[in-house]
């Protein structure tokens, strides 16, 4: 297949990404080819090993080893060679010395994709000629120019113009044509051993979370501490990821909520949201609602355990985690719980702030409803927490462990 050819050489990276569906394939027998383990200048992952008949279709599965639509065809290399290089061993023997090959200055060697997801891939080429570093291929990807030049002597790991070209591409019909062939004057076959596509999911961020990113009552970026009630009795029924516990002004408690600056890949689910914990016992997840940039409505198994940080972890393009502490009666947001929480509390209540909206979290330690929830039997409350009255434990000199 005849296509324009450039001469110009471009390096390109990739950085702050996560990829998506992606594609690990390598040309010789199911008993040549590279193990999973072997990223080669991609990703590591579950490598096809396809002959690469001309004019064969050819399904693939995903790095994962999951069955896809997605399939792969050559047209344009004749011939499946392999070359025992001595330069090259274990893995990277197994991707090098096996490849396809035209021998047609006017015929590349030339693969097909179809029904790949729409999106930004990023295309490696591997070209490299075993026992000939001498010979160049000519690498392109269609519109995506300029091509590149690959050859030259193995130095013992994948550089790019030596063993691979690459190139990025912005599919919007399924497919990708990929070429490998003769550079004019400089060779008389074209090669092509494999190809890795990656495709590429710019990162998102944290737009929005309830409770909150960021803690609204100390200075600085800190996580959102939950310095209300543990519940009515001695379990711990009452706090972040509580299913019953009541919102405090604009702060939401039963579920988390978190809205992203772009749709995060893959969606949340209750599979792939890691929480962990500091100490004590950590809930999972137990259900997510949500669609596109959200937000969506994480459930937990029960509250966040008192005294500790509990991180929410997404999986896939999602830059920011989510991190919760819980520290009872330490109205003062200080470093730990003690009795002059007791005076803060009064300070409040004396200056009229205490049941201003946006202080209910701060405030109303016994989590009450009404107009001017808080009052002094938000005293009797920090009183109780302090001595471990109807709690988890005694709070007096609790504190609560860092966020990772």
């Amino acid at each position: 297949m005849n296509v324009t050819r450039f001469t110009t050489v471009i390096g390109l990276s990739i950085s702050a990404a996560a990829f998506g569906q992606s594609f690990n394939i390598e040309f010789g027998s199911s008993t040549t080819g590279p193990p999973p383990t072997y990223a080669a200048a991609g990703l590591p992952g579950v490598w096809n090993n396809l002959l690469g008949t001309n004019g064969v279709t050819y399904p693939v599965v995903d790095i994962n080893g999951n069955a896809t639509n997605v399939t792969v065809k050559n047209i344009g290399g004749t011939s499946l060679v392999s070359s025992d290089d001595p330069s090259t061993s274990g893995s990277d023997e197994a991707l090098l010395d096996d490849y396809l090959v035209t021998f047609n200055p006017s015929l590349e060697v030339c693969l097909f994709f179809t029904n790949l997801q729409s999106g930004t891939y990023e295309v490696t080429t591997y070209a490299w000629t075993p026992n000939m570093p001498e010979l160049q291929s000519f690498v392109t990807v269609d519109f995506s120019p300029p091509g590149q030049i690959v050859g030259g002597a193995w130095t013992g790991q994948h550089e790019q113009f030596v063993t691979f070209g690459r190139h990025m591409v912005t599919v919007t019909s399924g497919t990708i044509g990929g070429h490998s062939g003769i550079l004019i004057g400089e060779g008389n076959l074209g090669a092509l051993s494999a190809v890795q596509l990656r495709r590429v999911v710019p990162n998102v961020n944290i737009a929005s979370a309830n409770p909150p990113l960021d803690n609204p009552y100390v200075d600085g970026q800190q996580p959102f501490v939950d310095v209300l009630d543990t519940g009515s009795g001695g379990a711990l029924t009452a706090g972040i990821g509580g299913a019953d516990t009541q919102a405090q002004g604009a702060v939401e408690y039963a579920a988390v909520s978190v809205a992203f600056s772009g749709t995060p890949s893959p969606i949340p689910a209750p599979y792939n949201i890691l929480v962990e914990c500091t100490g004590g016992a950590c809930p999972s997840v137990a259900g997510v609602t949500g669609s596109g940039v959200g937000p969506y409505a994480i459930t937990l198994t029960a509250p966040i355990p008192p005294g500790e940080c509990t991180t929410l972890t997404f999986a896939g393009n999602v830059a920011q985690k989510l991190q919760y502490q819980s520290q009872p009666g330490n109205v003062s947001m200080d470093a730990s719980t003690n009795t002059q929480d007791l005076l803060a509390l009064i300070l409040a209540l004396n200056s009229g702030t205490a049941n201003d909206p946006a202080n209910l979290a701060r405030y109303n330690v016994n989590r009450s409803a009404g107009e001017n929830p808080v009052n002094t039997q938000d005293l009797l409350r920090v009183i109780q927490l302090l001595n471990g009255v109807n709690t988890t434990q005694p709070f007096n000199g609790a504190t609560v462990g860092s966020c990772p």
